[in-house]
């Protein structure tokens, strides 16, 4: 018995080296998988009262068929401030915007993909100040206008995990408008309010509909840390996780925030350039 209890052991061995070979990645769906989900920066910005980010008028955002939004925020929500929380917007005066933003008041969470004709919304209903405040929540948006419905147009995930929806208005579109407006982190690009309060870090944007699996591998990690086939069709990543480029600026005079540390990719086709 001796004998076949060790061979028993060395082939337990010998399978657990072998399926491991070319593994790209593993997810843990253990019941309590979610307590070792870490935040993968060691710094973030802090946007305070009126701060935000100018990112310029982004091309790849205008008649764009696919878009992926993905970034961890730590939210600062007081609804005698804002009423709206605004993470990312690119709107003009009409109808065609980019927009997610959180309704402090009321708990929602918006997401706007619209244009000029098919003015369209969906809304996760679940977002309380009281569960998400102070805590670092991973947020990815996804825009996929190949989809035949509205519920399969527009996904959220929260912490990598797909949530259920509701959407509003006529149908959504089969690619964004073209149009110009700056897209602005932490600030609403047509009212110029409703600014974000709390922090950010690792905000990456893709012109493609990530799928759940890369979702859940690109929001455990850095810019470094992501392999080539996740860097395809990247067009903008802000790292703002270090002193020196996720400092908290003053306030008082609403600056914007165009010192810190970005990269735009839209130039890059092979997916190899670097942050450094």
């Amino acid at each position: 018995m001796l004998g076949l209890s060790a061979s028993l052991s060395a082939a337990a061995a010998s399978m657990r080296s072998f399926v491991k070979d070319n593994l790209k990645l593993y997810l843990d769906f253990k019941q309590t998988s979610h307590n070792t989900l870490k935040f993968p920066c060691e710094g973030s910005t802090a946007f305070v009262v009126d701060d935000y980010i100018d990112a310029g008028d982004i091309s790849e955002m205008d008649g764009a068929t696919s878009l992926t939004f993905s970034v961890w925020i730590k939210p600062d929500m007081d609804a005698s401030v804002e009423a709206a929380s605004i993470l990312y917007s690119k709107q003009d005066d009409g109808n065609n915007r980019i927009l997610t933003y959180i309704d402090v008041t009321n708990g929602h969470l918006y997401l706007e993909t619209s244009n000029a004709t098919s003015n369209q919304y969906a809304r996760y209903e679940s977002f309380p100040v009281a569960t998400y405040q102070g805590k670092w929540t991973h947020i990815a948006h996804v825009f996929d206008g190949s989809q035949s419905t509205n519920a399969t147009k527009t996904k959220l995930y929260i912490n990598g995990v797909q949530k259920t929806i509701d959407t509003f208005g006529a149908t959504q579109p089969t690619s964004t408008a073209s149009y110009s407006a700056n897209f602005l982190i932490g600030r609403n690009s047509a009212s110029g309010s409703d600014y974000f309060d709390g922090k950010m870090a690792n905000f990456g944007v893709w012109n493609r509909a990530l799928s759940l699996e890369e979702i859940n591998s690109v929001m455990r990690k850095n810019y470094s840390q992501l392999k080539t086939i996740e860097k395809t069709s990247l067009v903008s990543w802000w790292a703002l996780d270090s002193s020196s480029q996720g400092v908290t600026q003053d306030s008082t005079t609403g600056e914007t925030l165009s010192t810190l540390y970005s990269e735009d990719f839209s130039s890059v086709s092979d997916g190899t350039d670097s942050i450094t």
